[in-house]
């Protein structure tokens, strides 16, 4: 009897260690995917624009936002001038996808980074760190 209590007894241990041991390799594994999203973070994003005689970079962390134009758009950068480039919103919105950027309105591209006061409503609008006030568009309002 005492063989058969000490057999569940040891088999109990067994299976709560090959549990234990699971849960540690997918503990490991999500560390491990953490890491390389915060390393993936860390690195500097940038977009480049061409210019008459090359190209600029543009660090998509000082983008505050970005307005169509048509087939051109303006990027407003913190604490410089704003660009006017030759590509769409739609080509920046999926360039900046994964970035903290969101779409608020036809005509805007918003870093999540800079949004100051958020008001909803049948007037809904943002204000941005800078004093931009932007409109919201009934299909992206947030309830």
């Amino acid at each position: 009897m005492q063989n058969i209590v000490a057999l569940r007894s040891r088999q109990d241990i067994d299976s709560k260690i090959q549990l234990l041991t699971a849960s540690v390799e997918r503990l490991t594994k999500t560390v491990f995917q953490l890491e390389q999203k915060l390393y993936e973070a860390q690195v500097e994003k940038t977009i480049s624009n061409s210019t008459s005689d090359g190209f600029e970079i543009i660090k998509v962390d000082r983008i505050i936002r970005c307005e169509a134009d048509g087939n051109y758009c303006h990027i407003h950068i913190s604490g410089e001038n704003s660009l006017y480039i030759s590509k769409t919103l739609k080509f920046l919105e999926n360039e900046l996808s994964g970035a903290a950027f969101i779409r608020i309105h036809q005509s805007h591209l918003v870093n999540k980074r800079f949004i100051r006061r958020y008001s909803k409503g049948s007037n809904a609008h943002m204000e941005l760190q800078n004093g931009d006030v932007l409109p919201i568009s009934r299909r992206r309002v947030i309830s």
